[in-house]
């Protein structure tokens, strides 16, 4: 039996909110601190963004650089944080429609803190290899995820 921990405290010095700006509009987002200039999101958060805002902490930071190909993933440049040690996480396992999961982000456009629990995880696309998955059975449901995009997934106590 896995030991419950709390992952909202856990990641929390990870994780980032993301506000895109577009002429008319702004998208609202999650991202994940993975090293001290590099910060990952969904890539339909920023895709068509003429800033990208990265804020923790009540801090902001303004992408230098957002990379996008063909996977779902963006990858948004900062100036360097030296006072935060980048999240370390799992790439070697791939979750399954039995692993129970976690995810902690920031929900709607009022950007509150909010953590997801639920079960099964299946790739969309089974012949891509680019992990983007869904998550097909939330424990407490929510009538609105906007905002948790880009939230890291927590299998198996890694994330």
């Amino acid at each position: 039996m896995e030991k419950s921990l709390n992952w909202g405290e856990i990641v929390k010095p990870y994780i980032f909110r993301i506000i895109s700006n577009k002429e008319t509009s702004s998208n609202y987002g999650t991202g994940i601190l993975v090293h001290s200039t590099t910060v990952l999101t969904a890539k339909h958060i920023v895709q068509g963004a003429a800033t990208v805002t990265i804020s923790i902490d009540g801090t902001n930071y303004i992408a230098k650089e957002v990379h996008m190909d063909d996977n779902p993933i963006a990858i948004l440049t900062i100036d360097e944080i030296t006072y935060i040690e980048p999240c370390c996480f799992s790439a070697c396992y791939v979750p399954s429609d039995e692993d129970h999961w976690n995810i902690f982000g920031f929900l709607s456009d009022e950007q509150s803190a909010h953590c997801l629990q639920g079960t099964g995880v299946y790739r969309l696309n089974p012949k891509s290899k680019n992990g983007d998955f869904a998550l097909p059975n939330i424990l407490l449901p929510l009538p609105n995820y906007q905002g948790l995009s880009g939230s890291p997934l927590i299998v198996r106590n890694t994330v």
